[in-house]
């Protein structure tokens, strides 16, 4: 996931959605919610899982300290509008079509973040971003299922 990551952030900035992924709250019924849409996304024909995604990518921009870092990945809302399986397993995970892009940038923007060690003196731990990092860690399990889901496989 990384080297996809570091590959996403040497991509041209062209025209994209902008997202602040500071301002989603993670939580259990978060994590849930993704590992049941992306269990089910798992299901959807191959067609889907590979073309339609690669042919879906967008760029995205997340917050990496005072710079914003763009990474590509597939828009979720362009996919459901196409096709109605998406539908089916964002419906039955109980997302909107624009939530799994979101709670994913915010997922990556977490997990950037720790990783880097943001949580320091230039980071509140009541901030979003501070309590995220710590709801992942108090959640290591929850995550680990999310990332069997093979969300993070390709973009």
């Amino acid at each position: 996931m990384w080297h996809w990551l570091a590959a996403s952030w040497t991509a041209p900035q062209a025209a994209s959605r902008d997202f602040v992924a500071s301002t989603i709250v993670l939580t259990t019924e978060v994590v849930a919610k993704m590992t049941a849409f992306w269990n089910r996304f798992r299901q959807v024909p191959e067609s889907i899982r590979t073309t339609a995604r690669q042919a879906h990518q967008q760029p995205f921009f997340i917050a990496v300290g005072p710079d914003r870092v763009s990474l590509t990945m597939v828009a979720m809302p362009a996919l459901a509008a196409q096709y109605p399986s998406v539908v089916a397993a964002l419906k039955a995970a109980g997302l909107t079509a624009e939530q799994p892009d979101a709670y994913r940038l915010a997922l990556i923007s977490t997990s950037v973040a720790r990783q880097a060690g943001k949580l320091d003196s230039t980071l509140a731990p009541t901030s979003v971003l501070g309590e995220n990092i710590a709801f992942m860690k108090a959640h290591r399990n929850a995550f680990k299922l999310l990332g069997a889901t093979g969300m993070w496989c390709t973009p």
